[in-house]
């Protein structure tokens, strides 16, 4: 008799915390304006669940075959079929989870926040672990915990998609609001977005190869602009 009252409890437990997962976390990320953008003043600029949408569609391109002319030699780990396509994914739309507590915390933040950044976001991930539950709970703080860690193959690629949409998003900025680039110059924001990528790699030189396909190819617009 008196399991059912508890069993009720708990369920109602369960459904609030899976709401505020929803709505206080994940709500906060679609409102939760991406610091870089908000210092360089950029009109409407993204949310963090904007920024995360588009990399988990970047890790979707993995599922495509890979183009016969890439040349995987030297890496073969990163070869699209050794690559566990559904953690990827997983991970792309967690890297970022910590920000709704702990905030979008940049390099050009004060010293001290960003001394601070790494425990602030693990302590983050913590209690959004409490709050989600285990097992989801456990699994988005060791997907978030693996991508920092950037050991794994997938921790590499989401790493980096992370850094090729920044670029990405940084281009359209760019076309979109900014002074032509003969009067920008290297204040631009897709230089600036373009070298932090090239000094945040980690280190795949597959995906390396595409951004700078990417960006030879737009070479054209972006000296237009």
């Amino acid at each position: 008799m008196e399991t059912k009252p508890k069993r009720a409890k708990t369920e109602a437990a369960n459904s609030t915390d899976a709401l505020s997962f929803v709505s206080d976390i994940c709500g906060t990320l679609k409102k939760l304006k991406r610091t870089g953008w908000v210092m360089r003043k950029v009109p409407l600029p993204e949310s963090d669940s904007d920024h995360m949408h588009r990399c988990a569609m970047c890790a979707m391109l993995l599922t495509q075959p890979p183009d016969p002319r890439d040349d995987y030699s030297g890496a073969e780990r990163f070869h699209p079929d050794k690559v566990d396509k559904v953690r990827l994914l997983r991970m792309t739309v967690t890297h970022d989870l910590c920000e709704a507590l702990a905030g979008d915390i940049t390099p050009y933040c004060n010293a001290d926040l960003v001394a601070s950044k790494h425990q602030k976001e693990d302590q983050a991930m913590q209690a959004i672990r409490k709050v989600v539950g285990d097992p989801l709970g456990s699994e988005l703080y060791e997907l978030w915990k693996e991508y920092e860690e950037l050991e794994t193959v997938e921790a590499i690629y989401c790493k980096d998609i992370d850094k090729f949409e920044m670029v990405v998003q940084a281009f359209e900025y760019e076309k979109e609001h900014l002074k032509p680039a003969s009067e920008a110059g290297a204040s631009g924001l897709f230089a600036g977005a373009f070298a932090a990528f090239l000094r945040g790699v980690a280190g795949d030189k597959i995906l390396f190869q595409i951004i700078l396909g990417f960006f030879f190819f737009n070479l054209t617009l972006i000296v237009s602009l």
